[in-house]
């Protein structure tokens, strides 16, 4: 029975479960580890909260990292994502069929887990200049602050499509390959994986290492269990200051008289 002291949480409950619901059936993502300054801003909310371990993430979920900061997010199926320092990545969309992340800005490595079962590319990357369609592979993306955009295939392999130009053809990038794109460019398909990803190749077997050691810890919640994890989560604030340059939206001035 709910107290008379929980209207908040009831009604965080309520909102949470009715976005679930239009969202439709997903794979759930939580955040599964942590390192320095890391924080999450949740749909329509204009704070960033302290990322903590466990956290079942939704869509519009924002998740970003300070310096020397890093935030890792998986499911219980096998994927893992990891974020580097000085990155903002946005939980677009977590559906039965497909999932999407947008990377605005900084560096992802990733391993999505296979699901034989589904036809077509189950995740997307999106960053301001392109869209990678994705299976069961290893990926790594960097995003500069124009938006400006590499990425590597580590293993599987991987569509690239154009934001900028639609029109173009998709560009398909298989293991040890890369791609480079550029705001109101073509992506250009490179016969190695690119710098930014190679400087930290290292980050995939960490990845690996992590995905049995994941599965075994995975515990299994109720959704009331989660929601009250995410209300309690999200009442505190990040310590450390958040870049500007992430783009957390502040509230419009007042209409003039």
């Amino acid at each position: 029975m709910l107290r008379a002291s929980t209207p908040v949480f009831l009604a965080f409950f309520l909102m949470t479960s009715a976005l679930l619901r239009a969202e439709g059936p997903a794979l759930e993502y939580r955040v599964t580890d942590i390192e320095g300054p890391a924080g999450i801003i949740p749909k329509n909310s204009k704070n960033a909260s302290p990322a903590v371990a466990g956290l079942m993430l939704l869509p519009g979920d924002r998740l970003i990292t300070g310096v020397k900061g890093r935030v890792e997010l998986a499911s219980k199926a096998g994927t893992v994502i990891e974020l580097k320092e000085k990155a903002s990545l946005i939980v677009e969309m977590l559906g039965e069929a497909s999932s999407t992340f947008f990377l605005k800005k900084g560096r992802l490595f990733a391993r999505f887990a296979s699901l034989k079962k589904r036809v077509g590319s189950p995740y997307r990357i999106k960053t301001p200049v392109m869209v990678a369609s994705v299976r069961g592979t290893e990926l790594g993306v960097s995003v500069k602050e124009d938006g400006e955009t590499d990425a590597g295939v580590v293993e599987g392999t991987v569509g690239f499509t154009s934001l900028d130009k639609p029109e173009a053809e998709e560009v398909v990038v298989e293991k040890s390959q890369g791609v480079h794109a550029a705001p109101h460019e073509a992506i250009a398909k490179l016969p190695e994986i690119p710098k930014p990803i190679l400087d930290s190749i290292d980050t995939f077997q960490h990845i690996r290492d992590r995905v049995p050691q994941l599965r075994d810890e995975w515990k299994d919640l109720d959704k009331p269990s989660q929601m009250k994890m995410r209300q309690d989560a999200l009442r505190e604030r990040v310590k450390w200051e958040v870049p500007e340059k992430l783009d957390i939206k502040k509230p419009a001035p007042p209409p003039k008289p």
